[in-house]
């Protein structure tokens, strides 16, 4: 299958820097482009994750973005899109 998939990591986490209110406010507008976007919630880590997963009108992946809620509110870990060119 063509294509690729570009990932990449989230900001350096600062203590001293309030994250977001919620999951949503810290994906913010990366997965605008997505027809459907689906969150599965996490705990595996030390912290609170939410992944969302953004798929276009043929059910395709075209992103996927982690959000991690770090004590001081949540912040977009790791992101990945997909180009099928």
């Amino acid at each position: 299958m063509p294509g690729s998939v570009v990932g990449t990591a989230g900001p350096l986490y600062d203590e001293s820097y309030a994250g977001e209110a919620s999951p949503d406010a810290a994906l913010g507008t990366t997965l605008d482009e997505a027809v459907d976007v689906t969150q599965e919630r996490g705990t595996a880590t030390r912290f609170e994750t939410v992944m969302f997963r953004g798929y276009d009108a043929d059910d395709e992946l075209v992103g996927l973005v982690v959000v991690e809620h770090r004590g001081r509110g949540w912040f977009r870990g790791r992101s990945e899109t997909c180009d099928r060119t």
